[in-house]
């Protein structure tokens, strides 16, 4: 395969679209079912109405034919496409591409099925080299030939597979799966095949489909080979209606079901509450569970090939069922409510599939982009077309699903009246244009919960609470999705629809993390209900009750969001590292009289704003309070360094414009509201809800965490008040918890204790400081701004303007490549391109600061490469260790007794999270003892003298931060046996490790031994052998002969007999049954809980194991920007000079030769342009231009932008303490980085283009200061010509006369440039070009030939040439002929009146008129 298709294959537009596919199409003889037109054909054996019972032991006998020796599928070859053996790429969203092992499906017996939708592809059978392996069917285009990474120039291969320098995957699965191709690679495809392919059984990753879009792979898929399912009629939802309800009963079964490839359930009719607990057998007789599984099979056999999920084509029935459908339907003699003909539906039964062509119907009051409620506010509350969509689930488009015949199929939930658009209420019976609507809520009439099933009726009970969340509800083994739920499910899962007059899919308990992940990132609530108890529980709980009242008790467990994913088994696993934001914003708004130099109609606003923001993946939550302009522009600060996945906020309590401007920038994000007092509390509810919850409690003692302390008032000695000036914060705090408390996760993340207080990173600087003057500010005494801003500011527009991020990391989907944290990105941890993107968002201010991280960064340069290669390969195989630890914590912090629903939950995968939970301990294990080598290591050799590295690397106890870890990883990995509890799932403590286990371990063997005593002593006194005999309650009954039972003491009891033997008890031994039963309970109470404690002792070392996590992600960055200043783009690079500010100092900014980061990687060697810089003038230099203010001026696409772009990127990445593409850079520090660069209007906020740029460049006049770096690009474009030169003539006064900070402002106002000639505070600069013209007369001005320099010189430029751009641009030769002609004119007329104000003026000069006539 060529470079070029392995980049084309990698490309993000690859994954998960229908395209043209990089193989032909497959023809009805490589295994497909399909015409040539592209229309479903149905096999021979699936026409028949009847088939007998020979025929199908015949067919059962067929499909059990011994498989072929020759292993390739040479049937379904066909040139270009992936044959059975083959090593391919494949991807399935939401994970990356993964090497896969072409193969046959186990009971399709095939390698390729194409879709009967000639618009569709079809899909690939695959086997993903993983530990276990696990096969899956996966979309066409998202399968591709294999190639290895190792040839050519793969850069966006490399960026795609997250590969570092040493061509390998990052992800240590990801290098294991891909060294396991290219040890395969090799092979033959025989050899393949019986190397790397497991056992050919069925697996759930096979019954899980894989749509269009690549829905995600189940690493667990496998574990569930096949699937028991048993069902009764105990709560049919159709049970009470209809005259079906009137039939006899039948016979439950127990029907043995492997799942189709697209997550079908079973056609046969079954009800929801027939479930077994884990473990527990069937009852059916051996015959009869053969006799159904011969049936099952046949059927299994008997199907054909059906197209993948996202087909909108209808799945046949096998003839089996469908002649027990015809039967049922016989009987029943009444038919689902059809659009067509009923009597077509009564002869085939059909699973119902998507309608050809039918939209997407989001969940009403949920999706990702929100929606506006009544009063204005985005929020998840339900609008009118939302509710209409849930209501009716879409549109009938959407939710009427084909049947065979041309029928259409209207759903149950369809017909219900109350949930019709213009009937829905809340739960308060309160109508959508209702403003106190809550569209989080229902209400179900009580007179339907009389007609439904018990088990709907407790699904309705859930769901009206949860009208905004797709129930995921837990039936058995399965969970099911009912009505609007089903529907969202088919079509945003890829289920399959089950029989029956109400929408209902499902999928097996094993799925979940990947199901409910799916949707979350799609932005939907998914809630998960769970058993709470067992059937038998259930039987004990309900005795004596009427049978309606006899339903399994169901809870919801968790309720996962965007905002509220944890590190947990339960959730997916999407290898996401950047973290994810739950914000909670309040705000006040205080109205002050205008100034008295402003007109006194006009009144002042002033801002504040609580924030509280969560990342629950590792429990860090941020509280603060601080006041905002009128443009928000803090909050902006903060939504740009901490972009949330969800928003909160009151309701009705912010303004509009906040409003818009949260819209705004939030545009994909989901808003909900809260209502005030009742769910967002305020501060004192908030406190005492924490002081009287068990967050906060260890060993029984109460104690706030350090974090909020400074949030509390003193003189309350209690801590339930906020401090005055944090009042809003709390109360911010408050909405977070109660959201939290509601999604079920509030003691998982608020326990860990870890909070922190936020502040603006310009909340410290002079422009906060009110009332203090220039003369103050430069007073001999006054400290310089570090003292109290210890971070420059970057706020979103800057952010984005200078390409710092990736576009869809702000909410977009620009491409990565080109941003400045790409070209730092070497990192090799998770947490530390974590770490790195907080060093980006806020560089460093203190120059003792900058210099320690220089210095750090320095020795890493100079040190030897090889070091500095095994340092990052180490730190590349350790996990993400600091999620892991939060994970754990989660995994510590319910013990048993916790009053969580999750506590009662009756899991029949409980093994096997078990499993996983032992996994991730042990690996994190692992990765600490791996890190504490590593840091061991470096620390022995002795080989970095600077201060950074030496904290970083050295143990606390030899002066540095590293904290020793060993003695506790091992006492931890000592306390059980891994490999056992791995195998097993279970921990079985050593001795020692837990006193309650180890003390019943001791007595059940002191009981052993007194029993074997107690025999010994008998049996001599009685003269014959004796034995114990009985289980259970009936242990430890004595037998002996019968012959000897008349020498038994008297106080022995006959308990039972057998033929020559009889049983006797005495004191003795139901003294010793009674121990041994107390001491077996002990045993279990110990073992049932050993795995939350054994959790709960690491989760008591939280602080030590962030201390070490801290220390890796900082020396994980540092030698992310050494390789960066080691290897930039080939040239020159240089150690930045921080000069401290002294009160003589004036702001000073001094760039040789100095290139972009990251856009000279696009030019060959040689061809970018470096450029001088110098913005201010150093102290004790004589250079008479040392104004801090440049005005530039040059060409259309002369590089001004480009170089303004530079110089900001240059002085970050200065103040980061990185290494700069320069030869040489100076400067003092910068407290804040402006950027007014482009042009684009706000129309979410209705914001014009010119109002951008002037919003824009208010935020800028009002909080500059002199040591702030200001880039202006093109100022007051956006109006007239003569309003746009005033406005950016008054705003060049202000920068460069009163503010005096340093300025780039490129502009092509000729005029503004003639102003400032002679300024001693302005310096003018243009971009040089070369201009040649191909002809002499006026025609030919607009045909000059430019070439573009891309030098900065001293001096304005005469021209902008923009007839230049308008030629390469394409515009008519015509046009642009009389455009030059035009302008031609309109500059001699501007020339005349010049001459006339200079001659009234008495300023004309001779020079004047000359370049008039030669003009």
């Amino acid at each position: 395969m060529s470079q070029k298709s392995i980049l084309q294959f990698f490309s993000p537009q690859n994954s998960g679209q229908a395209k043209k596919l990089p193989w032909p199409a497959a023809s009805p003889s490589a295994g497909a079912l399909s015409s040539p037109s592209g229309a479903a054909k149905t096999p021979k054996s699936l026409k028949a109405p009847a088939q007998s019972a020979s025929s199908a032991k015949k067919q059962k006998s067929i499909s059990k034919t011994p498989k072929r020796k020759d292993k390739t599928d040479k049937q379904q070859q066909v040139p270009g496409r992936p044959a059975e053996g083959d090593l391919v790429w494949a991807r399935m969203d939401p994970y990356p591409w993964w090497p896969a092992l072409v193969c046959r499906h186990p009971t399709r017996r095939r390698t390729f099925e194409a879709n009967r939708r000639p618009d569709r592809p079809g899909r690939v059978h695959v086997q993903f080299l993983d530990s276990p392996p696990n096969r899956s069917w996966v979309p066409a285009d998202c399968v591709q030939l294999w190639t290895d990474l190792a040839g050519g120039n793969c850069e966006q291969a490399r960026s795609m597979m997250s590969c570092g320098e040493s061509m390998e995957p990052e992800d240590p699965k990801l290098a294991a799966a891909y060294k396991m191709a290219l040890d395969a690679q090799p092979l033959s495809r025989s050899d393949r095949l019986d190397k790397l392919l497991a056992q050919q059984e069925p697996s759930s990753g096979e019954e899980d489909n894989a749509g269009p879009n690549g829905t995600s792979i189940d690493e667990d898929a496998d574990e569930a080979v096949s699937t028991v399912r048993k069902r009764g009629r105990e709560e049919s939802p159709d049970a009470n209606s209809g005259p079906a309800s009137k039939l006899p009963a039948r016979k439950k079964r127990r029907v043995a079901v492997i799942e189709s490839d697209d997550d079908e359930e079973p056609k046969a009719e079954s009800d929801m509450d027939s479930d077994y607990s884990p473990g527990k057998s069937g009852t059916s007789s051996s015959e009869e569970s053969a006799e159904e599984e011969e049936d099952d099979a046949s059927e299994e056999d008997s199907a054909d090939s059906s197209a993948d999920s996202g087909s909108d084509l209808e799945n046949v029935s096998p003839p089996s069922r469908r002649r027990k459908a015809a039967a049922a339907d016989k009987k029943k003699q009444k038919n689902p409510t059809t659009l067509a003909d009923t009597s077509i539906a009564s002869t085939t039964k059909t699973t119902p599939a998507r309608k050809p062509g039918s939209g997407l119907s989001r969940l009403a009051a949920f999706s990702p982009a929100s929606v506006a409620s009544s009063d204005g506010e985005a929020s998840f509350s339900a609008s009118a077309l939302d509710r209409s969509t849930l209501a009716s689930a879409g549109a009938a488009d959407d939710d009427d699903v084909q049947l065979g015949g041309g029928q259409q199929q209207i759903w149950d939930h369809l017909k219900l009246d109350w949930l019709r658009p213009e009937r829905i209420r809340d739960s308060a019976g309160r109508r959508p244009d209702n403003p106190e609507y809550d569209g989080r809520t229902l209400l179900v009439p009580e007179r339907y919960y009389t007609q439904v099933t018990p088990a709907m009726r407790q699904w309705w009970e859930l769901k009206s609470r949860h009208f905004d969340t797709v129930l995921f509800f837990k039936v058995g083994k399965f969970y099911e999705l009912y009505h609007m739920d089903a529907v969202l499910g088919v079509q945003e899962l890829n289920l399959s629809y089950m029989r029956g007059a109400y929408a209902h899919s499902g999928f097996p308990e094993v799925s979940f993390g990947r199901m409910a992940d799916s949707l979350v990132q799609k932005g939907y609530k998914v809630a998960r209900v769970e058993q709470t108890e067992t059937p038998d529980q259930m039987q004990e709980r309900t005795r004596g009750r009427p049978g309606k009242e006899k339903v399994m008790r169901r809870e919801i467990c968790r309720v996962t969001t965007p905002g509220t994913r944890l590190a947990s088994h339960w959730d997916g696993d999407a290898l996401v590292t950047k973290a994810q934001y739950l914000l909670a914003v309040k705000e006040a708004v205080q109205c002050n009289a205008g100034s008295a130099d402003s007109d006194s109609t006009q009144q002042q606003v002033s801002l504040q704003f609580g924030v509280a923001f969560v990342d629950t993946t590792i429990g860090q939550v941020w509280v603060g309070q601080f006041a905002d302009d009128c443009h928000c522009s803090r909050l902006r600060t903060l939504i740009a360094h901490h972009p949330p996945a969800q928003l909160l906020h009151e309701r009705g309590r912010l303004r509009p414009a906040t409003l818009a401007i949260l819209n705004g920038c939030l545009r994909a994000v989901p808003k909900e509201a809260l209502t005030p007092g009742r769910e967002f509390w305020d501060s004192g509810r908030c406190l005492a809800h924490l002081a009287e919850a068990p967050y906060f409690v260890d060993n029984g003692k109460f104690a706030w965490p350090e974090g909020l302390q400074p949030l509390l008032c003193e003189s309350d000695s209690l801590g339930r008040t906020a401090a005055r000036q944090w009042e809003l914060g709390v109360s911010a705090l408050g909405g977070l918890v109660h959201y939290l408390s509601r999604c079920l996760i509030d003691h998982d993340v608020l326990s860990m204790r870890n909070f922190a207080v936020y502040r603006p990173a310009d909340s410290g600087s002079a422009a906060d400081e009110a009332g203090a003057d220039e003369a103050e500010m430069k007073a001999a005494d006054a400290p310089p701004f570090y003292a109290s801003q210890t971070h420059a500011v970057l706020d979103g527009i800057a952010l984005a303007n200078l390409d710092v991020f990736a576009e869809q990391q702000r909410g977009g989907g620009g491409s990565s490549e080109a941003t400045l944290y790409s070209r730092l990105d070497r990192c090799g941890t998770a947490f530390g391109k974590r770490l790195l993107q907080q060093w980006l968002c806020a560089p460093l201010c203190h120059p003792e600061a900058i210099q320690r991280r220089q210095e750090a960064v320095a020795e890493l340069v100079s040190a030897d490469r090889q070091v500095c290669q095994e340092l990052s390969a180490g730190l590349k195989k350790l996990p993400d260790l600091e999620k892991l630890t939060a994970k754990m914590h989660v995994f510590g912090c319910r013990p048993a007794g916790t009053d969580h629903p999750d506590q009662r939950a009756v899991l029949f995968e409980a093994v096997q999270y078990n499993k996983r939970k032992i996994e991730d301990f042990l690996g994190l294990l692992a990765g600490f003892e791996a890190a504490c080598r590593l840091m061991a290591g470096l620390a022995e050799r002795k080989l970095f003298d600077s201060e950074l590295l030496r904290q970083l690397i050295n143990p606390t106890e030899s002066g540095g931060r590293f904290p020793s870890l060993l003695p506790t990883v091992r006492g931890l990995r000592g306390s059980f046996d891994n490999e056992r509890a791995k195998r097993e799932g279970v921990i079985i403590p050593e001795r020692g490790v837990l006193g309650e286990y180890d003390e019943a371990v001791s007595g059940l063997t002191d009981c052993e031994q007194r029993a074997k005593a107690f025999l010994a002593e008998q049996g001599g006194r009685l003269g014959c052998k004796l034995n114990f005999v009985g289980s259970g309650r009936t242990r430890y009954q004595v037998e002996l002969a019968e012959s000897r039972a008349s020498r038994v003491p008297s106080n022995w009891t006959v308990s039972g007999s057998r033929k020559g033997f009889k049983r006797f008890r005495c004191p003795e031994t139901d003294e010793l049954l009674a121990s041994v039963q107390a001491l077996e309970e002990q045993k279990a109470a110990a073992l049932k809980d050993v795995m939350c404690r054994l959790f709960h002792r690491f989760d008591s070392h939280y602080e030590k194991w962030m201390a070490a996590v801290q220390c890796l992600a900082v020396l994980d960055v540092l030698l992310s920007l050494a390789e960066f200043s080691r290897t930039c783009d080939g040239g020159e690079m240089c150690r930045p000079t921080i000069v401290a500010l002294q009160p003589d100092t004036e702001p000073f900014l001094t760039i040789r030769q100095g290139r972009h980061p990251f856009v000279s990687r696009t030019f060959s060697a040689g061809g970018y342009i470096p450029n001088d810089t110098s913005l201010g003038k150093p102290a004790g230099s004589d250079d008479p231009s040392g104004a801090p203010f440049v005005l530039v001026t040059g060409p259309n696409m002369g590089g001004k932008s480009t170089l303004m772009r530079q110089v900001a990127l240059i002085v970050v990445l200065a103040q980061l303490g990185c290494y700069v593409p320069a030869e040489e850079c100076t400067l003092t520090p910068v407290d804040r980085i402006f950027t007014r660069l482009g042009a684009s209007d706000r129309i979410m906020t209705g914001e014009s283009t010119f109002l951008v740029e002037m919003s824009e460049t208010s935020a800028i006049l009002r909080h500059a200061t002199r040591h702030s770096l200001v880039l202006l690009d093109e100022l007051g474009r956006g109006t007239s010509t003569y309003d746009g030169t005033a406005v950016a003539y008054g705003v060049v006064r202000e920068l460069a006369h009163t503010i005096r900070c340093r300025t780039l402002f490129s502009t092509h106002y000729h005029f503004l440039v003639e102003e400032f000639i002679g300024d001693p505070r302005v310096k003018l600069g243009h971009m040089a070009c070369q201009v040649e013209r191909d002809g002499e007369g006026e025609e030919d001005v607009g045909s000059e030939s430019i070439t573009f320099l891309y030098k900065l010189r001293p001096g304005a430029c005469p021209r902008s040439y923009g007839f230049n751009a308008a030629r390469l641009a394409g515009l008519p030769a015509d046009v642009v002929r009389r455009a030059v002609a035009r302008a031609r004119q309109l500059e001699r007329q501007v020339a005349v009146v010049k001459l006339l104000v200079h001659a009234r003026a008495g300023r004309l000069a001779a020079a004047d008129l000359a370049a008039f006539r030669s003009g």
